[in-house]
């Protein structure tokens, strides 16, 4: 069969809409691997990415009059983007809907209870920060190859979008998605007499919100790392000796640096505040300045209305952009280089290097250009909370096969905290707590004395941690631990 079908199935797709369909047998079940033919694709979709204009002319698209069609979008087609990974989850949401519209006889991005894309990525346990749909359907007359049929709807759904009368956003040509997931169902349907095939696609496209938790939480972490060994790290990080740091921060502020600083702790109402600053830059309703930062120094009026009592507050606003590759987590890593040398250079530690502030909220958002490049946005929010609060925080970390820690991608862990009663000379019942998707951890502390933490991954089958230790001062202490395997 050629690879150019004709389609002159308008009018019988929509028919098949109301006619009866009979469900044939899944490309594959709901809990299964993924089939060959989503496999293949997948692949058709990730050459698309890599390679667009030759997969336009594939499917019959002069690159020349494509480019001409979508001038703002010429360094995304001719460059390319990083393919899309498939993921489970996404996989489990594009199953069950393909498997329900061939049921219900129905063809639409909504499901026949009213969730879309998103409802049915979260049921399954995968939060996007951006998630769109595409779908195919085709149907014909008499028995074709699997693969054919495959692309057939890929032809049809790549030249939707490369269709200069569609002012839909593109899906399969979207530099901003990084994973995916894709089903392919099949069925009959009955009509006027005949018995026709049915071939129906849905591919689900995300951006993970992970993917912002990881870059904030590594921000977070990166700000914490450098209060704590303030001088070694920032003349590690920004590469200067220390005669310089001197010169920049004065003998005071540098003596000031020697002992460290109290880590930040992270508080929720802080980072809502945070999240919507950020969703203002991103809409452009407030702009860092002409150098990509922007300092705020009295934020109190924000945090009242939020229900935040703080003796002082300052927001830092930060953007830089990137390239079309670039990963949140490396723009995190650029942001704090750059608040930390812009800090440095004005000789003013007054934001991420502040004594006074112990609290801090953190959001991170990503927008893709024309260009292919991707402009990242980031809001901080520090602040002196009113009410004094102290919390034991760090990261729990895995040792690899070197012995060396590392947070893994996903690390789950419970931590249990225990105060030493001086009285019953026993420890108390613990304080439990679990670690965030990047190994994160906050406990809150009332009162000073000795403790006892024990944390465990709660799927390597009974590797723990267990260290005491004494907590001396009345400020947020960080403490990392290691989790080696028994």
């Amino acid at each position: 069969m050629s690879m150019k079908i004709q389609f002159k199935y308008l009018l019988i797709l929509l028919l098949a809409l109301t006619a009866g369909i009979i469900a044939g047998d899944r490309a594959f079940a709901a809990n299964a691997s993924v089939s060959p033919q989503e496999q293949y694709m997948l692949d058709l979709i990730n050459q698309a990415r890599v390679h667009p204009l030759d997969m336009a002319a594939l499917i019959g698209k002069d690159p020349e009059q494509v480019l001409e069609d979508f001038p703002q979008k010429r360094a995304i087609l001719e460059q390319g983007m990083r393919p899309v990974v498939l993921n489970k989850k996404i996989q489990a949401g594009t199953s069950g809907h393909a498997s329900e519209m061939v049921t219900l006889k129905y063809y639409s991005r909504i499901s026949a209870d009213g969730r879309d894309v998103r409802r049915r990525m979260e049921e399954n346990g995968y939060f996007p920060d951006a998630a769109r749909e595409s779908l195919g359907l085709i149907s014909f007359n008499n028995i074709v190859k699997p693969n054919d049929a495959v692309w057939a709807l890929f032809e049809n759904m790549l030249a939707a979008e490369l269709d200069p009368a569609n002012d839909g956003a593109w899906n399969i040509l979207n530099p901003a998605f990084s994973e995916a997931g894709c089903s392919i169902d099949r069925g009959r349907f009955k009509l006027e007499g005949r018995t026709l095939n049915l071939y129906l696609a849905v591919c689900d496209f995300a951006s993970s919100a992970t993917d912002m938790y990881a870059a904030e939480s590594m921000l977070w972490r990166l700000i914490n790392r450098v209060r704590t060994n303030s001088r070694s790290e920032i003349q590690e990080i920004l590469g200067i000796s220390g005669n310089d740091l001197i010169d920049a921060l004065g003998r005071r502020g540098y003596w000031k640096m020697f002992a460290g600083l109290p880590p930040l702790a992270a508080n929720q109402k802080l980072a809502g505040i945070a999240e919507k600053q950020c969703q203002e830059i991103f809409d452009g309703r407030l702009k860092p300045d002409n150098n990509g930062i922007a300092y705020v120094p009295d934020r109190l009026d924000l945090l009242g209305d939020n229900d935040y009592s703080a003796v002082s507050a300052r927001e830092v606003r930060i953007q830089l952009k990137l390239g079309p590759d670039s990963k949140p987590v490396e723009a995190a890593a650029q942001m704090f280089k750059r608040l930390l040398a812009a800090e440095v250079e004005s000789g003013n530690a007054v934001n991420i290097l502040n004594g006074s502030v112990t609290e801090m909220g953190a959001a991170i958002k990503a927008k893709p250009l024309p260009t292919g490049d991707v402009v990242y946005y980031g809001v901080l929010e520090l602040a002196e909370p009113e009410a004094e609060r102290m919390y034991l925080l760090g990261s729990v970390m895995a040792a690899n096969e070197d012995g060396a820690p590392e947070i893994p991608d996903n690390n789950c862990c419970r931590i249990g905290l225990s105060r030493f009663d001086e009285e019953t000379e026993t420890f108390l019942p613990p304080q439990i707590a679990h670690t965030g998707p990047r190994g994160g951890y906050q406990v809150q502390i009332e009162k000073n004395g000795a403790f006892e933490i024990r944390c465990g991954d709660t799927r390597s089958g009974g590797a723990f941690h267990t260290e005491q230790f004494l907590h001396h001062t009345s400020k947020n202490r960080l403490k990392n631990l290691v989790i080696h395997a028994n």
